[in-house]
């Protein structure tokens, strides 16, 4: 029979109650496997009372294996095994990575013709003898292809948890003593396909034998319902009175069949806000804009996103926002016309305490603009930091340094046509440079300008030596259409030639009013 477990888990955009169900455990500490998925210890296998351990590290079989394939023990929806277990000593000879085997039930996990590879889930710990640790990697087969990922390093001789988790259609995640490790991207986008070969646990079959030279205590098989669907909250401050206040929301189908949005449901303050959704096509995205109250008291106000949609005949609910609160702040009526440069994150409510109402800091942009040209928008957690200081009446603005994103593309050229050395420094009189830095700025503050806290950039081209000249085509161009001549012979650089080391340089010292450097 099986059991439900209520287990709270991480999701991107906020956190998910879902109904887990437990579809398999071995429990090895109990001398026999406590599982309805009979199995059979192998030749180099054996059950102590830490668990299941190995004999030998070689090209016998090792570990436990289920007697029959249950393709349920790569569920169709999202999944967790959760191995606890006790790591190795370090021991394993040899100077190459060696691979470990908690779980198995793939055939080879690369590509291949024959249809029955390249199906169900292998999970392993990867011992690193140059670096002296395991690290959690994981195979998940797809029919055609699998895909491998790797994740958090572990200890020697170390006693925890570790899970291998799986969405349903998208992301993966390691987890260790229930603390998830960074979401990786799937590509193939839809479920694992079911295995067909036997469950191994502490080893592997085929080949070559991988077995596992610490303990597995209890291994743990959970379903959970796909987590088909992203959400992107965006700002979740709003001035009191705020007029057309709009809590916007991206919806984003990540699977390769569309999803149907039936209905949204926003609670807040004893409020509830419901609207209907529509279809998402597959890999695009939904933007909503939910109706805000802001006729409120100034204050915290916890809120719960409600998403119900259809999705391959099933019907879903997820719930997003979970610890969000929707903050109603104060309308200033005056302006401190002093602006706090440069202050520490964190001290906004100190500056306020003293006076101040505007802060310009940098950070803001600093994360699309470290990754010109790809990155396109401001994070949610920049995003959430303009929330807070509109909550306790502080205008932001941010200020950037252009000249590392663009002096390599447009450094300042020497007589020689080459880039100055050692520093390199920004063309600021290049009209593309000029171009370029505008069109960035202007793309990497949008999101930031439609935020009401958000009041202005800075923008610093940091080049100090305003006088060293370039030579670029532009340049030179530009000073011969200006004057009708050509830029003058001794014209090096920022400083003035000797006047000795000229050939022209009048005998009496004393310099016209038309002599070219004195025009330069």
């Amino acid at each position: 029979m099986e059991k439900t477990l209520l287990i709270v888990f991480l999701l991107l955009g906020g956190q998910l109650f879902a109904q887990e169900t437990q579809v398999a455990v071995w429990d090895f500490t109990k001398g026999v496997p406590s599982s309805e998925f009979g199995g059979e210890l192998r030749t180099c296998g054996r059950i102590g009372e830490g668990g299941l351990t190995n004999d030998v590290q070689g090209d016998k079989p090792g570990g436990f294996a289920t007697q029959k394939v249950h393709p349920e023990q790569v569920p169709r929806e999202g999944f967790r095994y959760i191995v606890e277990l006790t790591t190795g000593k370090g021991e394993i000879p040899g100077d190459k990575n060696v691979r470990c085997v908690l779980v198995d039930n793939m055939n080879v996990n690369y590509k291949h013709d024959n249809p029955l590879y390249n199906k169900g889930v292998m999970f392993w710990l990867e011992w690193q003898p140059a670096k002296k640790r395991y690290v959690l990697a994981a195979s998940l087969g797809f029919g055609e292809e699998a895909e491998t990922f790797r994740g958090t390093a572990l200890p020697i001789n170390h006693a925890c948890t570790v899970a291998l988790a799986f969405n349903g259609i998208d992301k993966m995640w390691f987890e260790v003593d229930g603390k998830p490790d960074k979401r990786q991207n799937v590509v193939h986008r839809r479920a694992v396909s079911a295995p067909r070969i036997k469950t191994h646990i502490g080893d592997r079959m085929n080949s070559v034998h991988c077995p596992f030279d610490g303990t597995i205590a209890k291994v743990t098989l959970t379903a959970f319902p796909r987590e088909v669907l992203d959400c992107t909250l965006g700002r979740l401050a709003f001035l009191r009175n705020e007029q057309d206040a709009k809590l916007h929301i991206s919806l984003h189908n990540p699977a390769n069949k569309e999803l149907s949005v039936k209905k949204v449901s926003l609670k807040y303050a004893g409020k509830t806000v419901e609207m209907d959704g529509k279809t998402i096509p597959a890999d695009e995205t939904l933007e909503l804009g939910i109706p805000i109250e802001t006729r409120l008291k100034v204050g915290k106000y916890p809120i719960e996103l409600t998403v119900d949609y259809l999705f391959e005949g099933k019907l879903y609910q997820r719930q997003f926002a979970k610890d969000e609160q929707l903050l109603i702040s104060p309308v200033r009526h005056d302006r401190l016309p002093v602006i706090m440069m440069s202050y520490r994150q964190g001290v906004e409510e100190r500056l306020a305490d003293i006076g101040f109402n505007i802060g310009c800091r940098g950070g803001f942009t600093a994360p699309y603009l470290r990754n010109l040209p790809t990155a396109k928008e401001v994070s949610a957690r920049e995003l959430s930091k303009l929330d807070q200081m509109l909550f306790m009446g502080i205008d932001a603005m941010d200020y950037t340094n252009t000249n590392n994103n663009v002096k390599d593309k447009f450094p300042r050229i020497n007589k020689d046509g080459k880039p100055y050395e050692p520093i390199v420094q920004v063309d600021a009189s290049n009209p593309e440079a000029n171009a370029f830095i505008k069109e960035a700025i202007t793309e990497a503050i949008t999101p930031l300008a439609e935020h009401p806290a958000f009041i202005g950039m800075k923008i610093n081209s940091e080049v100090r030596d305003s006088c060293l000249p370039s030579f670029t085509p532009q340049m030179t161009e530009a000073y011969k259409r200006a004057t009708g001549c050509d830029i003058p012979k001794g014209v090096e650089g920022k400083c003035p030639p000797l006047y000795n080391l000229l050939d022209d340089f009048p005998f009496s010292r004393v310099i016209p009013m038309d002599y070219p450097l004195y025009q330069f």
